[in-house]
């Protein structure tokens, strides 16, 4: 406090010479800045006191921030950036009390809204003095900073009251950098002044004085392109003096880092803004393909609004300059095309700044890939959406940039000289959403000028996994290989075969046919999946932090490699697809010997690698949370990134429980990459089991059954060890593991479906054995919370189950004498199915007449809802005790047929299939087409069919819950039988 009023002091006393009073001032804020750390309690209150002089009455930040004086100013923003960077310290600490959080919060709240004052009044200058310089960079990392931890203690913190409020500050600063035209294009203008400053030397070699040829600006004098100066502008040379090198790219440094910050924050708050649990920590693009078209276009539109895309796509600004013809000529070139060119200037030459060049280049990549993506976002569901507003110059240049910067990170990698990794790894995952959501762009990245090597024909010689040894090799060829199977998706899933030909319907289609011609390709991706030595995961002795440390290794090494794993046997799956289709005889000989070795023991050996014991290696965080000294919310382990990320800006965290939700993140990344590879494996099986049957194969009940057990071990060993495993790290249930266990139990499913359909029951022990796998973790995911499976999800896994049960029940009863033992068994699993399919016909029911969900809303929803109610009422009538054989058949059917018809009268069948009949009825009596109307006419007819089979079963049970609940009255008021 005594040096705040010194400051003020000396700030407002007009006795003061105008250099003493900023020399005193200026060293007493920078007093309190240098005293201001967060090691200690004491610090905490230091800080605590400083935010309460600040924000009161005596002694507001905002008259330092408004001196004309700028040593004060500069000292003034620097207290502010160091009170910014204690944000997470200060408000997660569990030494802060609720008023002490208060007050800091309230700093930092009037600090941001300084220092977007400061970056908006600023000069749109290249020639700033560096006081001016430092006052824009400490003011980018101040908002920067505050941002980034106002969002983590939003998702993170204990409190609802301070998560709401840091809520609040967040969403009002990302408010102020997307309404403020001013603060925007001051800081797209010094995010791009090296760049810039380049481009007007270049431009001031010769004539100023542009005109417009066919939309493209060129210099009277060389006749020049703006695209090839840019291509001129080289790195900053290592011989000019430093500060002249390095001042202006700390301050773009600063500029890129907000922009990227700004739009990773906005687009969590937009995802969860439309009611999506960001603690999932999925991609944007997984999220845009589960919500319904409106909704997707809601997300986009705000993307675009809060973001920072519309700044990056937007014409730069003209920078201010003495020489005004300059500036009056300045071309309409986007921040895009001017961003993009930090990519490949960092690769032109070694410099002494690397880490600075390379922050450069990594932010702009980040920029680009954002911008196009939220421009963009609507293509995910709709192809024709995407938007061709960039023109095809700027495309060229960006392409050029990246292609190049590609090119010479790989020669410089097979030279063994590349530490290029960072940007090598964000140009491929640039490269594989480009594909999908602008493939003209990407076709530019991939195709080759001249003599020059092919960025595809790079990425395919890297896809090698036996030959992967260090974690960064892993990771480059996971990356590559994910490029190739989104290629192959894009190209191959929307292929129009016209004969044995194909239609090129993406601009890659070309590059794909090329690869595919070439028999070296398949050898390629096939002989290191021979070669891959599966290992079952290890899990270390977690007593030491050495060990600790070793099994994070481990975790993302396993993770990796199953990732490359799923991404080359989607691409093979895409090829067998294709060739089948046509005909058996043009399927490479390279894919028919690799088919050959899998029906074998690959396939068992993909299944046999997965292992859920990586979770287990966890210690218990919730216990951890509670004893930490960080204000952890008991769920922060379902935002484990963000979580961790609140500790690296801590200064007062405990190391041990950051280890420990390093150990969680990684061990949950490989749950998810097994899930991956399961799914994967699934679609394969089903491919295999297809192929067979062309190729004419034997099957064998052994066979088939040795298939079956594989799939369910995987099913029930998942589900068990993954609930329990979770359950034991966090006593919530995290969503985004929730939705995993489901998406893997329903990936396996048409895989059973699949295998069941050739079943011939020999051995009906193991059959019923595998029933009861798939029954007993299906009912404990279906158990979950309706807020962790979306309809779309569940209807498919209940009709698959259904279905599959459904298979195995009437081969058995077709001819199979059953013991005593399975008898018993065999009562219990149709018990559960008979469960589930009247939870299934409640769960229509309040689907239909649900206020908020339209049952019949579009084509897709109405199909699911009818296959799914077709599959409930027609395995009901299976269940019946007609035709098994057992040495105690009749003492089997009495009981039987008393849990039967408590499992229907309990779970209300007959209710809800009168409710379904009158829905129905309705529907057809007022449809006009033909075939809709044939459909529900079916589901009519089957539902009859139900009713009657459960009043001609002899059981008396079943008759009196006819009559009980009125069905033949209710017939008499059947709308489609009045007519």
């Amino acid at each position: 406090e005594l040096l705040q009023k010194v400051a003020s002091s000396a700030y407002e006393n007009v006795n003061l010479k105008p250099h003493a009073s900023s020399d005193i001032t200026s060293s007493s804020l920078s007093i309190i800045r240098s005293l201001c750390h967060c090691k200690t309690e004491e610090d905490l209150t230091w800080i605590d006191q400083v935010s309460r002089c600040f924000t009161g009455r005596t002694g507001n930040i905002k008259s330092f921030a408004n001196s004309s004086k700028g040593q004060v100013k500069h000292s003034c923003v620097q207290l502010i950036y160091t009170m910014s960077s204690y944000a997470s310290t200060v408000v997660m600490s569990s030494a802060s009390d609720h008023e002490t959080i208060l007050h800091y919060l309230k700093f930092v709240e009037i600090g941001g809204l300084i220092a977007c004052e400061m970056i908006a009044s600023s000069s749109l200058s290249l020639e700033l003095q560096d006081p001016e310089k430092a006052i824009l960079r400490h003011s980018m990392r101040s908002i920067q900073t505050l941002l980034s931890s106002l969002d983590n203690i939003a998702l993170c913190h204990r409190d609802e009251y301070v998560r709401s409020k840091a809520a609040q500050l967040r969403d009002a600063t990302i408010n102020n950098l997307s309404s403020s035209s001013a603060l925007g294009t001051a800081i797209g203008f010094f995010a791009t002044c090296p760049i810039a400053s380049g481009l007007l030397d270049s431009l001031s070699r010769g004539d100023n004085r542009f005109h417009s040829s066919s939309g493209e600006q060129v210099s009277k004098d060389t006749r020049k392109t703006i695209k090839e100066r840019l291509e001129e502008i080289s790195c900053p040379c290592e011989s000019r003096q430093m500060n002249k090198v390095i001042e202006p790219m700390d301050l773009a440094v600063a500029s890129m880092s907000l922009l990227v910050c700004w739009g990773e924050v906005s687009e969590r708050v937009a995802i969860q803004n439309h009611a999506f649990e960001v603690g999932s920590e999925r991609s944007l693009i997984n999220t845009a393909n589960q919500i319904s078209i409106d909704g997707l276009n809601t997300l986009s539109n705000d993307l675009k609004s809060f973001g920072p895309s519309r700044l990056i796509l937007s014409l730069a600004a003209a920078p201010a300059l003495s020489n005004h013809t300059l500036t009056e000529h300045w071309p309409k070139i986007s921040n895009l095309n001017l961003i993009s060119r930090f990519v490949a200037w960092f690769l032109n030459e070694d410099q002494i700044y690397r880490d600075v060049f390379q922050d450069l280049a990594v932010n702009a990549l980040k920029l680009i890939s954002m911008s196009l993506l939220h421009t963009n976002l609507t293509a995910v569901q709709n192809r024709s959406s995407i938007d061709m507003s960039l023109s095809t110059d700027t495309f060229q240049f960006v392409g050029s940039q990246l292609r190049y910067a590609l090119r010479s990170i790989f020669r410089k990698n097979s030279q063994g000289k590349s530490n290029d990794m960072p940007l090598l790894l964000n140009l491929l995952d640039f490269l594989q959403s480009s594909i999908y959501l602008q493939p003209s762009l990407a076709k530019q990245i991939l195709s080759s000028e001249c003599n020059e090597t092919k960025v595809i024909d790079e990425i395919v010689k890297r896809v090698h996994i036996d030959e992967t040894r260090t974690l960064s090799g892993i990771l480059v060829t996971s990356s590559c290989a994910k490029v190739l199977s989104q290629l192959w998706k894009s190209c191959r899933e929307n292929c129009e075969s016209v004969g044995s030909y194909s239609v090129n319907i993406h601009p890659c289609d070309d590059l794909v046919s090329t690869l595919s011609s070439d028999g070296t390709f398949y050898s390629t991706i096939t002989s290191s999946m021979r070669k891959y030595d599966f290992v079952r995961f290890h899990r270390f002795d977690m007593e030491s932090e050495k060990t600790k440390k070793a099994q994070l290794i481990v975790n993302y090494e396993a993770s990796q490699k199953m990732d490359t794993i799923a991404y080359v046997i989607e691409i093979i799956v895409l090829e067998l697809l294709l060739f089948l289709r046509h005909g058996e005889q043009q399927l490479p000989l390279v894919l028919k010997d690799f088919l050959v070795d899998t029906s074998g023991d690959l396939l068992k050996k993909w299944f046999e690698s997965i292992s859920y014991d990586s979770l287990k290696s966890c210690q218990d965080l919730g216990q951890q949370f509670t004893l930490s000294n960080v204000n952890f919310s008991e769920s922060a382990s379902s935002n484990a990134s963000f979580a961790i990320n609140v500790l690296n800006y801590m200064s007062m965290c405990n190391s041990n429980l950051s280890l420990n939700l390093k150990s969680y993140h990684s061990a949950s990344k490989l749950v998810e990459s097994q899930h991956l590879l399961i799914a994967t494996l699934s679609q394969f099986g089903q491919v295999l089991h297809y192929y067979r049957k062309k190729a004419g194969s034997c099957f064998t009940s052994d066979m088939v059954l040795d298939e079956l057990e594989q799939v369910v071990s995987i099913l029930s060993e998942g589900v068990e060890n993954s609930l329990s495993s979770i359950s034991y790290v966090t006593s919530s249930l995290p969503q985004y593991i929730a939705v995993d266990i489901a998406e893997v139990a329903n990936a396996l499913m048409p895989l059973l479906v699949t295998s069941m359909s050739d079943l011939t029951v020999d051995q009906p022990g193991r059959v019923l054995t595998i029933l009861e796998q798939i029954v007993q973790p299906i009912e404990k995911i279906l158990g979950m919370s309706s807020s962790y499976i979306n309809w779309n999800l569940s209807c498919e896994m209940r009709q698959n189950v259904m279905l599959s049960i459904s298979l195995a029940i009437d081969i058995i009863k077709k001819g199979c004498e059953l013991s005593h033992e399975d008898n018993n068994r065999f009562r219990k699993i149709q018990i559960s199915c008979c469960m589930l399919a009247c939870d299934t016909l409640r769960l229509l029911k309040e689907f239909s007449s649900s206020n908020t969900i339209e049952p019949h809303s579009n084509k897709r929803e109405e199909e699911e809802f009818q296959h799914l109610l077709q599959t409930s009422i027609s395995c009901i009538p299976l269940l019946l005790p007609n035709g098994v054989n057992s040495h105690d058949s009749l003492l089997f059917t009495h009981s039987y047929d008393i849990e039967l018809s408590n499992a229907i009268r309990n779970g209300e069948a007959i209710p809800l299939i009168i409710y379904h009949l009158n829905v129905l009825s309705l529907t057809a009596a007022n449809l006009d087409n033909n075939n809709e109307k044939r459909v529900v006419m079916d589901l009519i007819a089957r539902m009859l069919y139900l009713v009657a089979s459960l009043a001609e079963s002899g059981n008396i049970e079943l008759s009196q819950i006819l009559l009980e609940n009125h069905f033949i009255s209710s017939l008499t008021r059947n709308p489609i039988l009045l007519q």
